[in-house]
């Protein structure tokens, strides 16, 4: 089994509401993504997901998690490349 720490390098991310940017920070959390075989061995991801603040008054999303569209859907278990190969 292969184990890969990832982690966003992108400076800012932003609100799926307003689609302002944000560079405010507010927490991070932990995800667990399951991607294609490398070799024949089972690889996992283990993603390290910032919080941001979005600081527009008028937003109602105060918090949000950065997106990374490339590679893993919303609330998905698996990377973009896995789910594509096992449809």
């Amino acid at each position: 089994m292969i184990h890969l720490a990832v982690r966003a390098t992108r400076r800012y991310a932003r609100c799926p509401l307003c689609q302002r940017r944000s560079r405010r920070v507010h927490s991070h959390y932990a995800r667990t993504l399951a991607d294609l075989p490398c070799s024949g061995d089972r690889v996992t991801l283990h993603l390290r997901v910032r919080r941001f603040v979005c600081r527009v008054p008028s937003c109602r999303r105060k918090i949000f998690a950065e997106r990374l569209p490339d590679l893993v859907a919303p609330f998905a278990q698996r990377t973009m490349r896995l789910a594509d190969h096992l449809v």
